[in-house]
């Protein structure tokens, strides 16, 4: 049995994939939710789609992964999850820092706030 609770690891998944597949459905509300200035064109980029099914690979990763090691005692690949996400979030950082517009640019707090959070929740796992 693990130590850890099943419970972040499914709220976080869901969540992630929750977005992802809102990019998809609403792909220009996309770019208000993370911090970059809309394309001129009518038509969102493709970048919005590659965020997107991001997202939803991680949210399913996730849920996936904490559903499969339940009971096999690899929690380290989860753990490792944890970390590479902290890492997804403080390139989401640098991007939003360097290229959100004026309106939007307060949105880096978020990447980097939820960046400092996946962080801390993976030092905390390798050290339990």
């Amino acid at each position: 049995m693990s130590p850890f609770s099943p419970i972040p690891n499914y709220i976080l998944g869901t969540g992630l994939t929750f977005i992802g597949l809102l990019g998809f459905a609403k792909p220009m509300a996309l770019y208000d939710g993370f911090g970059v200035p809309r394309p001129l064109s009518a038509q969102p980029d493709p970048f919005s789609y590659a965020k997107s099914a991001r997202d939803v690979a991680t949210g399913l990763l996730f849920i996936l992964m904490e559903t499969y090691q339940e009971g096999s005692g690899n929690e380290d690949a989860v753990t490792l999850l944890w970390g590479v996400t902290a890492l997804i979030g403080a390139a989401d950082w640098w991007i939003v820092r360097g290229m959100g517009s004026k309106e939007v640019r307060h949105k880096k707090w978020v990447h980097v706030g939820t960046s400092a959070v996946c962080a801390a929740f993976a030092v905390w796992r390798v050290l339990w």
